[in-house]
């Protein structure tokens, strides 16, 4: 079973309409960490009329960066190297790293175009899809990137007018939220946060 086939067998029925990228030893490790990335616009617009490559567009990308395919490919560099040590206790191979974790985006349907930002209707229309993608997924730990990340997650965990958080325990999950790899990003100080979030929820203890 290829690495669609895996995502759309677990994850189809969740409502999202680009399924996550999930590693192939992501049900075989400890701990399971899910990925939620803030993209939420579409940079191919064609892939929206082609449901086969729209439904996999994540995968692809991964799997072209796995491939060394594609030579912008910062974002899952930074990313390996900000989670690999701290989750793992040393620096993973990328193919290493991303066999072990599952990738995901917050919104359920991409937004049409750059420049956008997300309105309240289309969060609101995620937040069920997510918990149930948080269901199927199972993680242990669920790290969100980006600026809005702490209000996605006072919606996730409580609903319409919840606080917004930065780190919290819910349903024996792990929620920490930090800055997006490719914005005003340093990741010294982001690795310290990870690593205080972790021990104020008792994580690794």
């Amino acid at each position: 079973m290829n690495a669609t086939e895996r995502s759309r067998a677990a994850y189809a029925e969740t409502g999202y309409s680009i399924l996550p990228w999930e590693g192939s030893m992501y049900r075989r490790t400890v701990p399971r960490l899910v990925v939620l990335g803030d993209s939420h616009y579409h940079p191919e617009a064609e892939f929206r009329d082609d449901p086969a490559r729209h439904e996999s567009y994540s995968i692809g990308i991964v799997e072209d960066y796995l491939a060394g395919k594609r030579e912008r490919m910062h974002f899952w560099t930074k990313s390996l190297n900000l989670l690999s040590d701290v989750f793992f206790g040393r620096q993973l191979s990328p193919d290493e790293f991303y066999q072990r974790i599952t990738y995901h985006n917050v919104l359920v349907r991409m937004l049409e175009g750059f420049g956008q930002t997300p309105k309240p209707e289309n969060v609101r229309a995620s937040v069920d899809p997510l918990r149930q993608f948080i269901r199927v997924a199972s993680p242990d730990i669920v790290v969100m990137y980006g600026g809005r990340a702490p209000k996605y997650l006072g919606l996730l965990i409580g609903g319409q007018g919840a606080q917004e958080h930065r780190a919290v325990r819910h349903d024996d999950v792990a929620y920490i939220t930090t800055g997006h790899p490719m914005g005003t990003f340093r990741p010294a100080q982001a690795k310290l946060w990870l690593r205080h979030s972790l021990d104020e929820l008792g994580i690794f203890r």
